[in-house]
């Protein structure tokens, strides 16, 4: 069952299920699914040789561990064996409330490195974004992580790298970065400006290319020094706040330089998807809805946080009830500014 949790009258006043805004996501940018329904319907005409003979649970733990690749061209063998994968429970979920994250793990050829178990995981096991508390209504694809909206186009962490970044700016060697697992990107428009991104486009997580860098050249500071000469926005940056250089601020500070100034913001969109989430205890699919007084917000970003109802009471507590399509936020508090800290 889909359910918007919608039910509460109070909610249907003072939210809105979805925004009508096309952010140009990686599943705007996949290619239309082929209607095969002579394939799709109907009993199985023929069964699958030998391993018909196995029992259905054997059988079951004989496909789980499949990658996602493997795993759908042997459902495309025939309409038993596609009856047989539609049989797993995780798969059936995947297929039914998240087909575009299944389809854009393939797209990008990230299908061999992954099973249905970290995708199922995503899709079911918590509704909060990894990085935050708020309702995660995306699935980060390189790591299988859900992300909200905000976390997903503000962190430093989820800005994926090109391999010639990475190279370039850490002064790696080629044949040490193509051995970090990377997303091939699919062509197309992505983000909200509809900027182009060409087909084969390699994308790799930043945290992996700090990580390996780090483990390159021996320690953080190795690696400050290395980007100090690569790039000398890095130490005039330090000299001019007058914030000491930190281990932790230093390496927040190199993934931005590395990936937010040399980047393109595009990137981070050609890695998502939209997901719900799926509780598999009730069965009940849900998306996160908006807050209507939050969309004239003072950052426009802000109407794009989804809620719970539970989170949704925390968030009128803070910022203060509804009145005439606005927060009146109790004394002391700021209007909401949607920043990622």
């Amino acid at each position: 069952m889909d359910t918007d949790w919608q039910d509460d009258e109070k909610l249907r006043k003072l939210t809105f299920p979805r925004l009508f805004i096309t952010d140009f996501t990686l599943e705007d940018n996949l290619a239309p699914i082929e209607n095969r329904d002579e394939f799709t319907y109907g009993a199985p005409q023929a069964d699958i040789g030998l391993l018909e003979r196995l029992p259905f649970d054997l059988m079951n733990n004989i496909l789980s561990p499949f990658d996602l690749v493997t795993l759908t061209a042997f459902r495309q063998v025939n309409r038993r064996a596609k009856e047989l994968v539609d049989g797993l429970f995780q798969f059936n979920a995947i297929i039914s409330y998240a087909p575009n994250a299944l389809r854009g793990l393939i797209a990008v050829g990230l299908g061999k490195s992954f099973t249905c178990a970290p995708l199922y995981k995503a899709l079911c096991s918590s509704f909060k974004c990894s990085f935050c508390d708020e309702f995660g209504g995306y699935i980060y694809l390189i790591t299988c992580e859900r992300v909200c909206f905000l976390c997903f186009t503000k962190r430093i962490v989820l800005q994926p790298m090109e391999p010639d970044q990475a190279r370039g700016l850490f002064r790696l060697p080629r044949s040490l970065v193509d051995t970090l697992p990377y997303m091939t990107a699919v062509g197309g428009r992505y983000g909200k400006n509809a900027e182009l991104i060409n087909a084969g486009t390699g994308l790799i997580d930043a945290r992996l290319v700090m990580d390996l860098a780090i483990s390159h050249w021996g320690s953080l500071e190795a690696v400050y020094a290395i980007l100090s000469e690569t790039d000398r926005r890095i130490p005039r940056y330090f000299l001019r706040t007058k914030v000491p250089p930190s281990p932790g601020r230093v390496r927040q500070f190199l993934l931005w330089e590395s990936t937010e100034v040399k980047g393109r913001s595009p990137n981070r969109f050609a890695a998502v998807v939209k997901a719900p989430w799926y509780d598999s205890e009730s069965g009940r699919v849900y998306r996160g809805f908006h807050c209507s007084a939050c969309l004239d917000s003072p950052n426009p970003n802000y109407c794009r946080i989804q809620f719970t109802p539970e989170t949704f009471e925390k968030h009128l507590k803070v910022f203060g009830e509804v009145r005439y399509g606005r927060h009146e936020p109790p004394d002391g508090v700021e209007e909401p500014t949607g920043e990622i800290e």
